[in-house]
């Protein structure tokens, strides 16, 4: 007859050998860690130290070029012989104030189906009901007075230059300007807490210098979400909206995706604001099926567009304009997170990249597009998602910290305080950096803001 076989027990127990076990598992000495967030913003941003002793603002004097857009008439232009911009206007709340609003005809064009005269009147109409929402000493001061104001047209061109008379005299008087633009340096920090009895009798060896190395990735981390924020803020100064009807974001709605035409014209926006683009002209290969891509701006984008993105159909309305990384690797060193391209679009997926959480319309009462795209569009509490489309041209944009401690960081001992710890049992680390964000050149940072469909 067979003996009784011995079985091990889920509850830790043998059926006969020994009455609980000392070994239970095996933990194995490979750790699995996150991966690391990759960095987009940090490595773009140029560095610029604070020196002690100098306060926590820090200044940057911007040249404008005689003939540059932003050159105003009474900014140093002679009135008399300068041909005038009369499509843009500003809001003041005061004398003095800071500049509320700027209403640019330019934004009111797919509204009025490309007629100016139109757009420049709700341009200008708009522009006077704030100053009545303002009320007060609230003001309106028309952009009148940009030589050239960016176009190349002949007729603008040759509009402010008079013919010298024989006899000389002042005419043509001309003269550039500039302007200090400042940025603030602010301190941040974090920390974590351990006891003495945790890294003693933890089975696990240098706890405190595993605390120290995540502290160092989490204030990396942190740091590129500060960059990534204050880009995003920056950009919203310069927000383009995708859509032939909405002007701001709570106004957009489910039709409002994107599509070639509204690329079509943010890249004009880009062109007219002298934004560079970061990529040469990618040559194609004697490999079948490769592309050539043109020289293009870097957009970045939410791992969310990528459905829509590869949807996007070309001038035709037929042919998917979509051009998969894959098609061009061959030819071009590949940017970290591209995915493909468009046009004069390389997209970079950032997949955190901050998402205008229910900034759009109200979805209830939504009646454009069919009730499948409505439900399809992305949406949070009852109100449509804002995304980004973000473009950072190349110097334009600075970060600053402390010559001597831009990041520093502390191991805290335990040490006994009769105030706060009488037997020395809690110790910690500690991460502390100085920041500030510097737009020297804001006009180069931009935003395409659309909304998104699942699929």
């Amino acid at each position: 007859m067979a003996g009784p076989i011995k079985k091990f027990n889920q509850g830790g127990n043998t059926s006969s050998s020994i009455s609980r076990q000392f070994t239970p598992e095996f933990v194995s000495k490979a750790v699995v860690e996150y991966a690391a967030r990759k960095m987009f913003f940090s490595k773009m941003a140029s560095r610029e130290d604070m020196p002690e002793n100098s306060g926590d603002t820090i200044t940057k004097e911007i040249v404008i070029p005689m003939l540059h857009k932003d050159n105003m008439v009474d900014g140093n232009l002679d009135a008399s012989t300068a041909k005038l911009l009369t499509y843009v206007w500003y809001v003041f709340p005061s004398v003095g104030g800071v500049l509320d609003s700027k209403y640019d005809a330019n934004d009111y064009l797919g509204a009025n189906a490309g007629n100016l005269d139109a757009a420049i009147a709700d341009a200008k109409a708009a522009a006077t009901a704030r100053v009545g929402v303002l009320g007060g000493s609230a003001f309106l001061k028309s952009g009148a007075g940009n030589i050239l104001g960016g176009d190349a047209s002949y007729a603008t061109a040759k509009g402010p230059l008079v013919p010298l008379p024989e006899e000389g005299g002042v005419v043509n008087l001309l003269n550039s300007s500039s302007k200090l633009v400042s940025a603030k340096m602010t301190q941040h920090g974090i920390g974590a807490k351990y006891t003495v009895r945790s890294v003693t009798l933890d089975s696990r060896m240098k706890q405190v210098a595993r605390e120290i190395k995540e502290l160092a990735r989490a204030t990396g981390e942190l740091k590129e979400m500060q960059i990534q924020n204050s880009l995003l803020s920056a950009s919203e100064a310069n927000r383009m909206i995708a859509s032939d009807v909405a002007v701001t974001p709570v106004q957009m709605t489910a039709v409002d995706v994107l599509d070639y035409d509204a690329l079509s014209a943010f890249e004009q926006a880009l062109i007219d604001n002298e934004v560079p683009t970061d990529t040469e002209i990618v040559s194609g290969t004697d490999k079948v099926d490769t592309k050539v891509i043109e020289n293009a701006y870097v957009a970045f984008v939410h791992s969310r567009m990528l459905p829509t993105l590869r949807k996007v159909k070309g001038p035709d309305g037929v042919t998917i304009a979509w051009v998969p990384k894959s098609q061009y690797a061959a030819g071009e060193t590949i940017m970290d997170g591209e995915a493909g391209s468009i046009g004069s679009f390389r997209f970079v997926v950032v997949p955190d990249l901050q998402v205008y959480k229910g900034a759009g319309s109200l979805v209830s009462a939504d009646t454009t597009g069919t009730a499948g795209e409505r439900a399809n569009t992305y949406a949070t509490g009852g109100y449509y998602d804002v995304f980004p489309i973000l473009v950072v041209g190349t110097d334009s944009f600075i970060t600053t910290g402390m010559r001597s401690q831009d990041v520093t960081a502390n191991h805290i001992l335990p040490k006994a305080d009769v105030h706060n710890d009488m037997y020395g049992q809690v110790g910690g680390v500690a991460s502390k950096w100085e920041y500030g964000f510097l737009a020297y050149r804001p006009e180069r940072i931009r935003q395409l803001a659309v909304v998104c469909r699942r699929s």
